[in-house]
Parts: structure tokens; sequence; C-alpha cells
């Protein structure tokens, strides 16, 4: 509604010539160049015509086809809170082909040394976890181990 009214602001000058924004803005700016009635109708004719043709095609539409019209609304406006579509392309011409070359490089003689690191960490956990059981006695008897093989190094060096 309220940009219906909006057209109010400025009018060509056969209907009416009211320039409420025009004259706000003519002191900072310079004035619109002189206009014809005949381009203006030239312009305004045309786009009232389209828009009174294109009421008259849905009101048709609607008395021939009964509810055909809304179900097709409604797949329209599916297709358009989807993206346009371009959610879906973007999957099938980049995710998907990224993810088949992904899988096909899966076996690669780069990610071996990888897998090595990996499942030498795994056995370091595991060496490393038998001295976690719980027993205050060995935490203690492996921080004075080594607090006694840093003193020998700084003592040697």
């Amino acid at each position: 509604m309220p940009a219906a009214l909006l057209g109010y602001v400025e009018t060509p000058k056969f209907l009416g010539d009211i320039r409420l924004f025009a004259g706000f803005l003519g002191t900072a700016l310079p004035g619109p160049p002189a206009e014809r009635v005949s381009t203006e109708l030239l312009l305004l004719i045309p786009s009232d015509v389209a828009g009174l043709a294109g009421l008259g095609l849905a009101y048709l539409a609607w008395r021939r086809l009964g509810r055909a019209p809304v179900a097709l609304a409604a797949r329209v406006r599916g297709f358009w809170q989807s993206g346009w579509g371009f959610d879906a392309l973007y999957n099938l011409l980049l995710v998907r082909p990224f993810l088949r070359l992904g899988q096909w490089a899966r076996g690669d003689v780069v990610d071996r040394f990888y897998d090595l690191v990996a499942a030498g960490n795994r056995l370091l956990h595991r060496l490393l976890s038998l001295w976690q059981g719980g027993l205050l006695r060995r935490y203690i008897l492996a921080l004075a181990l080594g607090a006694a093989v840093l003193l020998a190094l700084v003592v040697m060096l």
C-alpha cells in the first residue's frame, strides 16, 4: 500500500504535475529536462497495458484451469525459495565431481606416510597408556627418575 501511494509523489503533467520530490531536491540538484507529454505517454501506456493484460490472463487461467494455477504457483514458489535451483546445480557441477575425485585419490601414495604417522601415534598411545594405571607411587617414581636424568644431563653438559 505505501508503495502505491508513493507513486503520487511525482506525477506527469497530464495527471496534475505534482513535483514534491523534485521540489525538495530542487535547491541541491539541477532540475530534470523539460518533458513532453508524448514521451511520457509513450512509456506509460505500454507498461499499463502489460500489467492489465497480465491480470486478464491470470483471470482467464483461473476461470479455465481452476486450481492448476495455484499448484503451479506453489511449484514456482518452491523453486524460488530453493535458490532457483542454484544449490542443486552447484552440487551437481562442483561438489559431486570433487567428492568422486577424492574417493578416487583415496589410496594415493602420499597418504601412506600419514597412515604410518597415525599408526605410530596409536602404538605410542598404547605403550604410554600402560603407565596410566592409577598408581600414584608409579607416577612419583617416573617423576623422580625424570628429574634425576635431567639433573645428570645438566651436570654432564
